[in-house]
């Protein structure tokens, strides 16, 4: 649930000024719909996007950059 939708400046304040491209698994599962990704090192970049910005919005000790992380750390070959 954490990574579903794409967080909005109502939901964590400022996160459109920390966070340059914004992006979630609905917006992931959209483009995967759409044919979008050219191959998959595409889709994959925006999986790591999407653990990065939430490690980087996040401080260390919050749930979320720690889910993040080890989601991060799990994706990596």
């Amino acid at each position: 649930y954490l990574f579903e939708q794409e967080i909005t400046d109502d939901i964590a304040t400022k996160y459109h000024q920390f966070i340059r491209r914004p992006i979630a698994l609905d917006t992931i599962r959209k483009n995967l719909e759409s044919n979008l990704y050219s191959n998959k090192e595409h889709f994959k970049r925006d999986i790591y996007l999407m653990f990065y910005n939430a490690m980087k919005y996040n401080p260390r000790h919050h749930h979320v950059h720690r889910s993040a992380k080890n989601l991060f750390q799990q994706a990596l070959p």
